[in-house]
């Protein structure tokens, strides 16, 4: 019995996490079940569980105190954009729904099933009855009047000849919008395929792998593309304005004029690599709240255009121009998308959200913000730049690896190369580089004490056999990232210096470490911020519309505004989408929507608590290890893009 509980234990292990080839040992990682409450009003600035550093979100079994003594954690940034409220009433049920049905709700299911002909047709044999003359029925499905996946089914009586005729599906409610032949179940299903980021061809290969008739074609597939479009544009819109006024109450209310002052954070992402692209995105988000503000959608390319080019010159041609509504918003080139976007957002912001962005989180390397400012969306009131915290941190690390291929051949003054054993590794460099985000990070409301962890940080990893003057810059405290000086306070034993360089690599380093620890630069980094939360619904628009495929600029604006409402409000924001169409979601939609939204608030409390920041950085440092590892071991970069 004792084999076989260990071997259950270890097959259960296996199933939480498949493993990592970059380490040895799985961490076991407890389940959390979260009862979703109302969001809590919260002035702090909101975290995302991308953040690296600072005290832990929600952790169990990590405190001795009493349950009554300990603090609340502080809930994280997607428990504050999970509205519960709203979900709540989701399940409130529909009066209208036994008025519908002839009867009361749980005598009317409404549910989707996948079914096969045949089964029907058994069924009917079993249970069909003719009403005229109480003889067998026979079921038929008449493909030659069928709606996309809604089939016409034919109930027939081969002895008095009763028939009668029933589509599969309902129509939809609003037919205004999707035009007056949808039917909900084509609706639902170009709905489902949009939210997957897949089109008519993958509804296509579903219906043949399916064994299913022809499935829908591109004239009511367009019609109900366009009525989704709608809806989701309608349906962000409303988030980004609750967005705005949930940013303007956390700010304490606007001016005279009902105007706010905010910092946000901007980024631009392209459908295609290396600055070609026909797409692009750019996204505005709160430093605050942690919600998306604001899009724009930049485009270089109208299949209508270019379908119409041919018959240029006709009269039909200039009847489709005067009717036409051209898809491209930008004659630039691509790299210059994110500004031109930054700039449309920026002037839209106080007539639509009654905001004005003062405060520019952006790269370091782009002229977005500069755009911006000569654009003097609010007159002269200056708009100041800050820096993205994660893209300042790779600068130490881009800095030590240039200075390490700048010096190669090098000899310093103790007569040894920069790089090789104990001195400059790539190992090292993402440790000071890691470093370095560290002191930023957990000093970002001194700048004194900012400038000290950074200069610390080059001391620390130095070689010097008085101990007390190695690490007379490290912080203080008993829980310090400095092992030496926690050591003291806690009478422990736990320092190992693992990083020892020598002085005359310590000199090469010394003006690195000076220029990057300027107050000019390190004053861009007192909001503690990252430009995380830009990436990460950049990772949902991409999903939701694959850059391997190529897409309009309304298909990528559907993708965008699907990602803003879900990243805002979770998926139950979709129901909202149908709900506008004339649809009513349905139970089970709810209740798997539910599910997903409770599984992405665990996930954020494991990722934001401690032992999750840990294991993440365990993992991150293995996997640079491994890689850096085989790229020496092929004699350096196998692939890199215009180096050949």
């Amino acid at each position: 019995m004792g084999n076989k509980d260990g071997r259950r234990r270890r097959a259960s292990k296996k199933r939480l996490f498949n493993g990592n080839r970059y380490t040895g040992s799985i961490s076991k990682v407890t389940r959390k079940k979260v009862d979703l409450g109302p969001p809590q009003a919260s002035s702090s600035p909101a975290r995302t569980h991308d953040d690296e550093e600072g005290p832990p979100q929600s952790e169990e079994g990590t405190s001795a105190e009493p349950e009554q003594q300990r603090m609340e954690p502080e809930p994280t940034a997607t428990a504050r954009k999970l509205n519960v409220s709203n979900e709540a009433e989701e399940h409130q049920p529909d009066n209208n729904t036994a008025a519908a049905g002839g009867g009361d709700e749980k005598s009317r299911d409404e549910s989707y099933i996948l079914i096969n002909m045949s089964v029907l047709q058994e069924i009917i044999n079993i249970v069909g009855k003719c009403p005229v003359c109480m003889q067998q029925i026979t079921v038929s499905n008449l493909l030659t009047k069928k709606k996309g996946f809604a089939n016409l089914l034919q109930f027939e009586c081969s002895n008095c000849k009763w028939n009668h005729e029933l589509y599969s599906s309902t129509k939809i409610g609003n037919k205004s919008k999707a035009g007056p032949k949808s039917f909900e179940v084509n609706t639902r299903l170009v709905l489902a395929f949009r939210e997957i980021g897949r089109g008519l061809s993958a509804l296509e290969s579903f219906a043949r792998c399916m064994n299913m008739p022809n499935c829908i074609n591109q004239t009511p597939y367009d019609n109900i593309n366009k009525a989704l479009g709608q809806s989701y544009a309608e349906v962000a819109q409303d988030s980004r304005k609750n967005a705005a006024k949930e940013l303007i109450e956390i700010l304490g209310g606007g001016d005279e004029n009902g105007i706010a002052e905010c910092h946000v954070s901007v980024d631009g992402s392209w459908q295609k690599r290396g600055y070609s692209s026909l797409n692009g995105v750019v996204t505005l988000f709160s430093k605050d709240t942690g919600k998306c503000l604001d899009t724009q959608v930049m485009s270089k390319i109208c299949k209508g255009c270019q379908h119409w080019e041919k018959k240029k010159g006709t009269q039909e041609y200039e009847q489709w121009k005067n009717e036409h509504n051209c898809s491209i918003n930008h004659t630039q080139s691509s790299g210059n998308m994110e500004a031109a976007g930054a700039i449309e957002i920026f002037k839209r912001s106080v007539p639509h959200l009654n905001l004005q962005y003062t405060g520019y989180i952006g790269d370091g390397d782009t002229k977005a913000h500069q755009s911006v400012v000569d654009a003097k969306p609010y007159g002269d009131k200056e708009i100041v730049k800050l820096e993205c915290i994660g893209h300042v941190q790779k600068r130490m690390g881009t800095r030590l690896r240039n200075l390490v291929r700048d010096k190669r051949g090098q000899k310093l003054s103790d007569g040894k190369g920069i790089s090789g054993k104990n001195r400059l590794t790539k190992k090292i460099i993402n440790a000071m580089q890691n470093y370095y985000g560290m002191a930023i990070r957990q000093n970002t409301t001194n700048l004194y004490a900012m400038k000290k962890s950074i200069i610390a940080i080059l001391f620390h990893c130095s070689e010097n056999k008085d101990m007390d003057d190695r690490h007379k810059f490290c912080p203080r405290t008993k829980e310090s990232w400095c092992k030496y000086q926690s050591d003291k306070l806690t009478k422990n034993n736990s320092y190992k210096p693992s990083i020892t360089i020598p002085s005359a690599v310590k000199e090469v380093l010394g003006p690195i470490f000076t220029d990057l620890s300027k107050d000019d630069l390190l004053k861009k980094c007192l909001h503690g911020k990252t430009q995380n939360v830009n990436e990460a619904l950049h990772g949902v628009i991409w999903q939701k519309c694959p850059k391997q495929v190529h897409t309009s600029r309304a298909i990528v604006e559907i993708g965008v505004n699907a990602a803003v409402v879900t990243y805002n409000d979770g998926c139950m924001g979709v129901n909202r989408v149908l709900k506008k169409l004339g649809v009513k979601p349905g139970k089970f939609m709810i209740m798997a929507g539910k599910r997903k939204n409770l599984k992405r608030l665990n996930d954020s409390l494991r990722s934001s608590s401690e032992k999750g920041k840990k294991r993440r950085k365990k993992l991150r440092s293995h996997k640079k290890h491994y890689e850096d590892k085989e790229k020496e071991q092929e004699g350096g970069e196998s692939y890199s893009c215009g180096s050949f």
